[in-house]
């Protein structure tokens, strides 16, 4: 279906078009036409915004692009391809990808450094030359211009942008999993972890469970109060694993350091794993979720050797004391040979056995 819009004269209006897309369906507002497209995207609505449309005269040193904000708070939440004027009176088109929220109110402006009235409109984002719209649950596509019946705008008249809306199914999407590469860690010395993150285009401000576990160590959140999340395993501290829930932000917050650690004087390679479940919050299909893992590279220190000894020992003189109780431990000497240096401030020592011993001083007897 094609359908073609056209004022003349002093003539103004808008047109619009209402309709329940089908799966993957491609709305374009350029004048008004419907394309088919063979796949389908979710969530509910999911907008690549083909801003902006403009006719004007911009010289190789003006750029423009456009930009999409959160109307309520005036927040940038995306900006669109930065294009380059040619010299020549031209249509400029900038391009935003971004997943929309039904129910959302956003605003479409448009950025130009250096355009000024001589060029067409100021685009900025206090400009007269802004779009406000609201996604519904269906999509009402509107294509508006000003009173002047000129067919290319001037400072006074502007054609906002036409918008390509991919209207998918409320397939429910899974997580996305993101993991930093191989980690080193040094034995008994804990390491700072950047870089895990999960998101989730439909969670809409629903919270998404999350496991988090190490085959040998333990692993530390980063705790804000309050968290904003709910443990059913574990508290976020020194834990082996954990099993938590809360927001795509509260789970931002946690993940901005996690810290492992790996066992008492333990070196070798272990692996951290990480599964998100969005719980079905939206769309059909039930609960989707990701996995994905790092491994951790614990390398081995030299530790100094524990000795052991016993109480205050007594003798009469003259009398030999045995004295049992003296211990050498290394946990990583292995089979390798160590050194023991044996000294009385008085007396004289005598070893038990001196068999695989060798001496650089004294013999043992």
């Amino acid at each position: 279906m094609a359908l073609a819009l056209s004022w003349a004269g002093a003539a103004s209006g808008q047109a619009y078009i209402d309709l329940t897309p089908t799966d993957g369906t491609l709305v374009q507002d350029n004048w008004v036409y419907l394309e088919s497209k063979g796949y389908d995207l979710t969530p509910l609505v999911d907008i690549e915004l083909s801003a902006a449309e403009w006719w004007l005269t911009l010289t190789s040193a003006d750029t423009i692009s456009a930009r999409l904000y959160d109307t309520a708070t005036s927040t940038l939440l995306a900006s669109g391809t930065v294009v380059t004027g040619n010299g020549t009176e031209d249509w400029y088109y900038s391009e935003i990808d971004y997943a929309l929220l039904t129910g959302v109110q956003y605003t479409i402006a448009f950025h130009c450094p250096t355009c000024n009235g001589s060029q067409g409109p100021v685009m900025d984002r206090k400009s007269s030359a802004t779009q406000d719209f609201t996604v519904p649950g269906y999509f009402e596509m509107v294509h508006s211009r000003s009173t002047s019946s000129d067919a290319k705008p001037t400072s006074s008249n502007v054609w906002f942008p036409f918008m390509r809306v991919y209207e998918g199914s409320a397939d429910n999407d899974a997580p996305i999993i993101s993991v930093p590469g191989t980690l080193q860690a040094v034995e008994d010395e804990p390491l700072a972890i950047t870089g895990f993150s999960v998101r989730d285009i439909d969670a809409q401000g629903e919270d998404l469970q999350i496991e988090l576990w190490a085959d040998e160590g333990t692993l530390s959140l980063t705790m804000v109060s309050p968290s904003g999340l709910a443990f059913t395993k574990g508290d976020g501290t020194n834990d082996a694993k954990l099993t938590f829930s809360g927001s795509i932000s509260a789970l931002t917050a946690a993940f901005e350091t996690v810290t492992y650690i790996g066992p008492a004087e333990w070196s070798g390679t272990d692996t951290i794993y990480i599964e998100a479940d969005d719980l079905g919050n939206t769309g059909t299909g039930g609960p989707q979720s990701a996995a994905d893992s790092v491994v951790v590279e614990v390398a081995s220190k030299n530790d100094a050797p524990v000795i052991t000894t016993p109480n205050a020992q007594s003798t009469n003189e003259d009398v030999p004391l045995e004295i049992a109780g003296i211990t050498i431990e290394d946990v990583d000497l292995g089979d390798e040979r160590i050194e023991v240096s044996l000294q009385a401030d008085t007396g004289t020592i005598t070893l038990a056995k001196t068999n695989k011993l060798s001496f650089s001083s004294g013999d043992g007897d």
